[in-house]
């Protein structure tokens, strides 16, 4: 089961899903879908990284997107 979250970033309303069942600091990954495609994040130190990055997403909205999973989980 998914879970939907959102998050404003550039004055925009973003949803994402959360597919990995259950975030740890220990794994430092988690695997989200966005605009129907699957990203798999990889925290780094206090940065979020796209494994494989062969997507062309912004920095800082993987950056945001890090940030509210650490929040919500307290990666």
């Amino acid at each position: 089961m998914a879970l939907p979250l959102r998050i404003t970033h550039n004055n925009k309303d973003l949803f994402f899903e959360l597919l990995t069942d259950k975030p740890s600091a220990a794994s430092g990954h988690v695997e989200i879908l966005l605009d129907g495609q699957t990203y798999r994040l990889r925290r780094q130190g206090k940065n979020w990284t796209i494994e494989n990055d062969t997507h062309d997403l912004n920095p800082d909205l993987i950056q945001a997107i890090g940030k509210a999973m650490e929040l919500r989980y307290r990666l």
